[in-house]
């Protein structure tokens, strides 16, 4: 009988036409079992854009930015300077800061002061303000609010300087400013955040991230790294001052993330103690059990949760009020044949009070968010800034 051709077609018909077998009806099962009732849209509408303040007049930019809350109204609020008496309404004053435009030594720039008053103190929208610049030498305040804005809607710091047509350090400084105050709203915001805690339970997930390596030197003695040799104090050793080898380390700095399925707003991230490994290893390592206990004491006891993992051996710990499974991301060879990896599997867990619940397990969740966050952290580490708060 031919293998192929139009023979094939003709004459192997009857023999591949094969009677149809009825599949069994498997039922879909849904990823995230649980969402929030309220979905928030993932596109953002922000109240103005890069032209607008570009474009815009002085005091407009200024109440521009007292309109969304990036800077402080100072009409009616006390001297900042004095704390004695009130100050007055918004009007143009004559500044030499260089606030608006630093061509002009002598500008007029609208702020605030108490007329009729022994303190004359003039208050600008950069006055004590914690990302805005004010003085000599800084850019004018609707540079820095461009910047600003730059960082805001997520423009890498890299490009934000080249669209701008400034130098690198002032919107360096803006730029760490802004990641300072939102790291601080984030460590506050995360310390309400509570997982599971509900009359079902529901599902969440782990995994930890390393974020950045660098090359250290470790003195070597006697063959063991890390550990230094003590000398005696002798006038023959003294004499004989041999050289310390040094063997180079990578440092690693990694986090951990936990996050209940299908609220992103969950996210939890702890920072894990900076490991060292060789020079060629692909990561950290592993887990570790010292690791793992007081953080998921802190955040999973008695709180009714499944969590989803990989295949790290410190997830084993057992904690009150949860479940766990895992799922296995890399090849195994198990009875002597290679297994591939399965990222979601189905599973069935039995809870205290007898009933079962199916889920799907895996950490596909979390692995989206990766995404966004490395994306962060390479434009931060692209600056040369040794220190990355997330």
């Amino acid at each position: 009988m031919p293998k192929k051709g139009k023979a094939r077609l003709i004459r192997g018909r009857r023999y591949t036409a094969l009677a149809k077998t009825k599949r069994k009806k498997v039922a879909k099962q849904k990823y995230v079992r649980i969402r929030k009732k309220k979905v928030v849209l993932r596109c953002q509408n922000f109240s103005t854009d890069l032209p607008s303040i570009l474009g815009a007049d002085p005091k407009e930019l200024v109440c521009m930015l007292i309109k969304d809350g990036v800077c402080k109204g100072w009409t009616g609020k006390l001297c900042p300077h004095c704390g004695k008496r009130r100050l007055g309404s918004l009007e143009d004053l004559s500044s030499s800061s260089g606030c608006v435009s630093r061509d002009a030594s002598n500008v007029v720039t609208p702020g605030w002061r108490r007329p009729f008053h022994k303190c004359r103190k003039r208050v600008f929208p950069n006055t004590l303000h914690p990302i805005f610049a004010k003085g000599h030498g800084a850019l004018p305040l609707k540079i820095q609010a461009a910047a600003l804005f730059c960082a805001v809607t997520d423009i890498p710091q890299r490009k934000a300087y080249i669209l701008l047509g400034e130098d690198d350090k002032p919107i360096d400084r803006v730029y760490n400013a802004w990641r300072n105050i939102a790291a601080d709203a984030a460590k506050t915001e995360q310390e309400k955040i509570q997982l599971g805690g509900q009359k079902q339970w529901c599902d969440a997930e782990a995994d930890e991230i390393a974020t950045k390596k660098w090359l250290v030197r470790v003195p070597q003695a006697a063959g063991r790294p890390g550990v230094v040799q003590k000398r005696k104090n002798t006038t023959a050793s003294m004499k004989k001052v041999r050289k310390e080898k040094f063997v180079k380390k990578m440092q690693w700095d990694n986090w951990l993330g936990l996050m209940q399925r299908g609220v992103h707003s969950s996210l939890i991230l702890v920072r894990l103690p900076s490991r060292m490994s060789s020079v060629r290893a692909p990561g950290p390592g592993p887990l570790t059990k010292d690791m793992w206990r007081p953080i998921a004491q802190k955040w999973l006891t008695g709180r009714k949760v499944i969590l989803h993992t990989d295949s790290a051996k410190a997830y084993r710990l057992r904690v009150q009020g949860m479940k766990r499974d895992r799922v296995v991301h890399s090849k195994k060879k198990i009875g002597g044949k290679w297994v591939n990896p399965k990222y979601v599997m189905p599973a069935t867990h039995r809870l205290p009070d007898g009933t079962t619940l199916k889920t799907l397990k895996g950490t596909q969740c979390i692995d989206g968010l990766w995404k966004h966050l490395r994306a962060q952290i390479k434009d931060i580490h692209a600056q040369g800034n040794l220190e990355s708060r997330i």
